[in-house]
């Protein structure tokens, strides 16, 4: 899902990292996942230079339609904000048109330009900003896009899912090519004040449950990826200071996360194959009705004939 974060081709000496990552991933009952991401990051005080852009590096070549969100963290409604049901630490400040986000002040929230391009067997993302984010500031971008099937079923009715990140092992080629520096990502900035982090949900679709997490928690969410509020919803938390040794210590392509692996199953398809075998018997059935009424056609066509005989004798 995510191999790294990377610095625009001028930027290289930035000193920057990021400090609140979130994907929510909604897994669809044709097996396409749709992403909403939230990407958090903070220029150092002693940076060099500012960050006017920052890449994203996407483990597929069949991206659909990536739309730019981020405007959407200055909307009191969208449930991912939490203002309305005053579940995050978040604030919207629209006189200098910016958020305090779940413990970090004064975020700036300024994409404003995308790109994509195929790198081999990768596509690269690359975000402007519409204001360079300065030393000491923390700026934030929201994506949306969609990839097509990660679900693998088999005929038990028990499927996988198998998300990735960091794991620039199986794309050196593409991080090669690309030579630009990394930006690091912290799975939490303070353990004691849970500030930052690294986070993933995967929303399941109607009628699947969880049969394994694969390190994850279960739980519930109504939230739509457009922000609204739908329906109750199965989901696997993950929290990446939970999946690694040290929380602390930064994340990069080369020093991943553990591949998440989930199981889940579903009465949907159960109740499908339940369906079709019953048709089939059903028309088994219809079948054998049929057959009998066709003997029984043919006996009183018999006896017909027959008595026409008898009538035309007489």
């Amino acid at each position: 899902m995510l191999i790294c974060f990377l610095k625009g081709d001028t930027e290289a000496n930035a000193n920057c990292e990021i400090v609140k990552f979130w994907d929510r991933i909604w897994l669809r009952e044709g097996g396409d996942l749709e992403v909403l991401r939230e990407v958090n990051f903070k220029v150092e005080e002693d940076s060099p230079c500012s960050i006017s852009e920052i890449g994203l590096l996407i483990p597929s070549t069949d991206v659909g339609e990536i739309e730019n969100r981020t405007s959407t963290a200055f909307d009191h409604d969208n449930i991912f904000n939490g203002v309305k049901a005053k579940i995050l630490k978040y604030r919207i400040h629209l006189g200098n048109n910016t958020v305090d986000n779940d413990g970090l002040m004064a975020v700036k929230p300024r994409a404003e330009e995308k790109t994509e391009m195929v790198v081999g067997n990768t596509t690269l993302l690359n975000v402007s900003l519409s204001q360079p984010i300065n030393p000491g500031e923390i700026g934030m971008i929201r994506l949306f896009f969609r990839l097509p099937s990660r679900l693998i079923l088999t005929s038990a009715g028990v499927g996988s899912v198998t998300l990735e990140y960091f794991f620039g092992s199986k794309f050196p080629r593409e991080v090669a090519i690309l030579k630009r520096k990394e930006i690091p990502a912290y799975p939490i900035l303070d353990l004691d004040k849970k500030l930052g982090g690294f986070d993933i949900q995967l929303y399941l679709p109607p009628n699947w449950e969880i049969s394994d997490p694969a390190g994850g928690e279960p739980a519930t969410g109504k939230a739509e990826p457009d922000g609204s509020e739908g329906k109750v919803k199965r989901l696997i938390m993950w929290k990446a200071r939970e999946l690694v040794e040290n929380p602390l210590e930064l994340l990069t392509s080369e020093k991943n996360l553990p591949r998440l692996h989930p199981k889940i199953k579903t009465s949907l398809l159960s109740d499908t194959l339940i369906k079709a075998k019953e048709n089939t018997e059903t028309s088994i059935k219809m079948s054998r009705e049929a057959w009998y009424m066709s003997i029984f056609s043919i006996i009183v066509a018999i006896i017909s004939i027959k008595l026409s005989g008898v009538l035309r004798y007489f």
